[in-house]
């Protein structure tokens, strides 16, 4: 557990040391388009009518159930239909469009190197520790390493890369960075920072395969995303505090969400199963997280879900008998910019820093899923 300050009692010298998120900025991706555009050009690369036909029906149907207007991709060729500008794909041996696992990658690396690099620009003094979290790309040195290193931060900046976690990677990567944070400040005597870039590239692996058996959902949810979170211990003027945070994996529940690789890229299974999965067991385990905090569901002013996807969404309201206003900041992501994994998280929270609605003070309890099942949540003070 993070190591948090007690929601009653007063400060003394034992007592744990606070950290603060200090900024959440949403870092812009590649090209930004309507959801509809996903099915108009998946129907151009698979290459063959009769097939593209019924499929692009199921598409459109998607995108339309799916409430997401606009989704961010990296990729220039999912942008237009012109066979003589593709950049990354090439047509197989059907007609359909494809692409290799080396080539997705070294787009991932040119790409990433560049938003890593917006990314840490507005600071202007190395933190004490970087992360990348990223489940959809690898390259070694990361992208963080190579925009640090051009900045000069050689010496004390230590830098860490979270890979292939899952959507619900922003509430460890947040762990991790209080819990060095912490230290870093205990040993140094002074305060401590750290800053975690988040690099989602969903599209990246989107890809014409009507055979396997999940295009259709990444077709239709995921985006491109990405963010950097700011951690300090010392409190911002506009952020949150971290109060705490909570992670379960589901028994009997690995194979019904995965990520794996393969020779044309990663590929997601999402089962139907997942919704009910995890609205059986969500309101339990955040029950018994809040009443740790001396909570119940009635003292969180909101909560950031991450959004998976429309059906996830609502079965997490469902589960926690919430009324739409009180998660409308994910719903509202969702609507705008699609799933973008563990990049999700940090757009909701600064969705909600932005709320000025959110007093002072006010409570929100995050909570992401992932591969395992895994069920990650924490608990955020807002601080204006």
């Amino acid at each position: 557990m993070v190591a948090r300050a007690p929601l009653r009692g007063a400060d003394d010298r034992r007592a744990p040391l606070r950290t603060y998120l200090t900024a959440v900025e949403p870092i812009p991706v590649g090209h930004d388009l309507p959801a509809a555009a996903t099915a108009a050009w998946l129907h151009w690369a698979l290459g063959y009518e009769d097939v593209g036909e019924r499929n692009h029906r199921r598409l459109q149907w998607l995108s339309s159930v799916a409430g997401i207007e606009h989704r961010a991709t990296c990729v220039e060729d999912h942008t237009h239909t012109d066979p003589e500008r593709l950049t990354l794909y090439t047509r197989d041996r059907r007609g359909a469009l494809t692409a290799s696992l080396d080539d997705r990658m070294a787009r991932f690396e040119c790409t990433s190197g560049d938003i890593a690099r917006r990314a840490l620009a507005p600071l202007d003094t190395a933190p004490d520790h970087l992360l990348q979290v990223s489940c959809t790309g690898y390259s070694a040195p990361s992208a963080v390493q190579l925009a640090a290193a051009e900045r000069g931060w050689h010496r004390d900046t230590r830098i860490l890369s979270l890979g292939h976690i899952g959507c619900h990677a922003a509430v460890p990567a947040l762990t991790h960075a209080s819990h060095a944070i912490a230290a870093t400040a205990r040993r140094r005597d002074r305060p401590s920072t750290a800053a975690v870039v988040h690099i989602e590239l969903c599209t990246l692996h989107l890809r014409a395969d009507p055979t396997a058996r999940d295009w259709f959902t990444h077709a239709a949810l995921f985006a491109d995303g990405a963010a950097r979170v700011g951690l300090s211990t010392q409190a911002p003027a506009v952020g949150f505090e971290l109060l705490d945070e909570f992670e379960l994996m589901v028994a009997d529940s690995s194979t019904a969400m995965t990520w794996r690789l393969a020779n044309d890229g990663f590929r997601m299974h999402l089962g139907t199963e997942v919704p009910r999965i995890i609205g059986q067991e969500l309101r339990s385990r955040v029950t018994e997280f809040l009443h740790g905090n001396e909570l119940d569901l009635d003292d969180i002013a909101c909560f950031a879900i991450h959004p998976g996807g429309p059906r996830v969404l609502d079965g997490c309201a469902r589960a926690l008998e919430l009324d739409p206003h009180r998660h409308r900041h994910a719903t509202e992501v969702l609507r705008r910019s699609g799933n973008m994994s563990s990049a999700t998280l940090p757009h909701i929270w600064a969705s909600m820093l932005r709320d000025c609605a959110l007093a002072d003070g006010a409570l929100v309890c995050s909570l992401a899923f992932g591969p395992g099942i895994t069920l990650t949540g924490n608990l955020l003070r807002v601080i204006r």
